[in-house]
């Protein structure tokens, strides 16, 4: 989602620029060239780093934070049952 921001965020750049080089045209004023901004890596930038967009990421934080007890482990245990299914 955040990709997907970010890229229509440049588009529109990109539209502005284009825009404003028309407008210099039009009013005889001087076309300057904006470089264009390359999109940042958005997983780089996430505090846990690349390792949070690993495959058992979620997996190893909910091991970590439920508490141990019977109940969840058969909790757990189904949810993991019907996660496989998908």
């Amino acid at each position: 989602m955040h990709n997907l921001i970010l890229k229509e965020l440049q588009n529109q750049h990109h539209e502005i620029v284009e825009l404003k080089r028309v407008l210099a045209i039009l009013s005889g004023k001087e076309i300057f060239a904006l470089e264009e901004k390359e999109l940042p890596d958005i997983k780089s930038l996430h505090p846990r780093g690349i390792e949070r967009f690993a495959n058992d990421s979620l997996r190893k934080r909910w091991q970590a934070n439920i508490c141990h007890n019977a109940l969840v482990s058969t909790i757990r245990q189904e949810l993991s049952v019907t996660g496989d299914d998908n």
